[in-house]
Formats: C-alpha cells, sequence, structure tokens
C-alpha cells in the first residue's frame, strides 16, 4: 500500500496511513503523537496532533526517531508531504 497522508486544519492535525491493516490498539508515543496498531503489534498508522505548533525539526525527528515505524519509502512520502527539503531524512 502506498502510504497516505491526510491534514485536518480545524483539527490542527496529520494523520500517515502505513496500511490498511485494522488498528486494535492506539498509543501516546510522545506529546501529541499517537501510533495506531495492528493485532501484530505494527503500527499501520501514526497521528500528529498541534501540527501547526511543530518545527520543521520537530517533524525530522519524529521520522527519525530510533523506533520510528517509516521505511524508507515512508520517509520519503513524508519528507515530501512535509516539505522538509533542507532537512536530510
Amino acid at each position: 500500500m502506498k502510504v497516505k497522508f491526510d491534514f485536518d486544519p480545524v483539527a490542527d492535525a496529520a494523520y500517515i496511513r502505513i496500511n490498511n491493516s485494522r488498528i486494535v490498539e492506539s498509543e501516546e508515543v510522545s506529546p501529541g503523537v499517537v501510533y495506531d496498531f495492528d493485532k501484530d503489534d505494527q503500527v499501520v498508522g501514526i497521528e500528529i496532533l498541534k501540527l501547526k505548533h511543530r518545527t520543521p525539526e520537530q517533524l525530522k525527528e519524529l521520522s527519525t526517531r530510533s523506533d520510528s515505524p517509516l521505511t524508507a519509502e515512508h520517509k520519503a512520502a513524508f519528507k515530501e508531504f512535509f516539505k522538509l527539503e533542507r532537512y536530510a531524512l
């Protein structure tokens, strides 16, 4: 599945859907960042709250964390969606 990005300007939130698996659990892994998990405990989605208040550096950190579930392909899509060209992911 191709990574899907959604942005809700009213909620000031972005959602990154990594695959179509059914979500069975969610966990806030850092303030305003929620991972959605499938039955196999794999991350299938990431919600980012208060998006307008985050700096490019903070967005970069989300994709480069040691526990980031994003593959190289996901990171490229993440970079494009958030327009982080000047930040090497």
